[in-house]
């Protein structure tokens, strides 16, 4: 998948990076979990689809998002990708991304995908969009994005900062850049078209952003909010301790002011840590048993009922995972082109095997812990 691909040459980018220019450009990896939970977040209709990265980094969540739109039916005829970078060092390798992501598109779906890189500052580049105090796309831009996705730096500039200036309708004081982000990604969307980010949820409180958030949402009417359950979730290899949401919604301007009945989505999770912590424990047992293959030794009964046990709670913890992510779907979740509902058959079907069964595989563990016999065939 190229999504995969993007993480694995994201990785390799960050690792040869130093610490200060990582932290100047904001160069923190999207887990393939969370961009393929915001990709999923995109609709668009049309057979020409235009997609916008602000902050494409590696090129992991433009993968995921044109991914989304291929794998839909009907899906569109060709998709339009435009993925800006300000590190001159990542063109090269976010070029070669979006070259396999086209050609991945072509062969596996038929779909011609079009990229674009461009090597500059996002907010001077298209600066001309938030001048105008309406916030409506004015720049080379202007026919509009059908879908705006993205992980923006998060860092504070200083007043006099020409991102700043450029931006004093929309934020003041020393504002963090990621607000920027958002309300440039906001103004290059057409009317309709869907925005999705990942963010820190500074900006929803506090007068420092208050301007953007009367700009913003007269712009974007919300149709989710993804709040994670530790401030460790979002970026944990790499590291980062911040409160981060994924903000999703539509363009529609002025629609609170047209009385539009708007519905808003809230769910929350632990999800990079549950799947982290369930591939730890099914690894650290299978690598046990194959150090006493090669060694010839045999496993220990103790051993045989523990490893059985994990692996019924890591089937156990998954499909509850996996039917929360089920539910929050929606009706589309129910299609058969839809991957969620194969991940939801298969893992169901997966857990009705004896050997993974929950309660069996609890009681034996329980009997053996106390000195009795498993009481199990297995």
């Amino acid at each position: 998948r190229p999504v995969v691909y993007a993480d694995r040459i994201g990785e390799w980018c960050a690792k040869q990076a130093s610490d200060s220019r990582r932290k100047a450009h904001g160069l923190y990896l999207t887990p393939v979990s969370v961009a393929d939970f915001m990709g999923a977040r995109i609709t668009a209709e049309g057979s020409i689809v235009r997609v916008l990265d602000p902050a494409a980094g590696a090129g992991i969540l433009c993968c995921a998002a044109v991914e989304e739109f291929a794998s839909r039916t009907p899906k569109p005829n060709s998709i339009e990708v435009v993925a800006y970078e300000v590190d001159d060092e990542l063109a090269a390798p976010l070029r070669q991304v979006l070259d396999h992501l086209a050609s991945w598109c072509r062969e596996r779906h038929g779909v011609t995908v079009g990229a674009r890189v461009e090597v500059t500052d996002f907010i001077m580049a298209n600066a001309e969009a938030i001048r105008s105090p309406e916030l409506f796309p004015r720049s080379s831009e202007a026919a509009g994005f059908d879908a705006v996705i993205a992980n923006p730096p998060y860092f504070k500039i200083g007043k006099s900062d020409p991102r700043a200036e450029v931006a004093s309708g929309v934020v003041h004081g020393q504002p963090n850049i990621y607000a920027l982000f958002m309300a440039v990604g906001a103004a290059l969307l057409r009317e309709g078209g869907r925005f999705v980010f990942i963010t820190p949820r500074s900006f929803a409180s506090g007068p420092y952003f208050r301007r953007f958030r009367t700009v913003f949402f007269d712009l974007i009417r919300p149709t989710g909010v993804h709040v994670f359950g530790s401030r460790r979730d979002a970026f944990r290899r790499d590291e980062v301790l911040q409160e981060n949401v994924i903000l999703s919604g539509v363009r529609h301007d002025r629609w609170h002011r047209r009385g539009v009945s708007a519905s808003l989505t809230i769910s929350s999770s632990l999800g990079v840590p549950d799947i982290d912590r369930a591939e730890t424990l099914m690894f650290h047992g299978f690598d046990h048993m194959m150090e006493c293959v090669r060694a010839g030794e045999p496993l220990p009964m103790y051993d045989r009922v523990r490893y059985r046990y994990q692996a019924s709670v890591v089937i156990d913890e998954m499909t509850r995972a996996v039917d929360r992510l089920f539910e929050l779907s929606g009706g589309r979740s129910l299609y058969l082109q839809h991957p969620v509902q194969r991940i939801w058959r298969d893992l169901h079907a997966v857990g009705q095997h004896i050997a993974l069964h929950y309660e069996a595989g609890l009681e034996a563990y329980g009997r053996t812990l106390v000195g009795l016999p498993s009481g199990s065939p297995l």
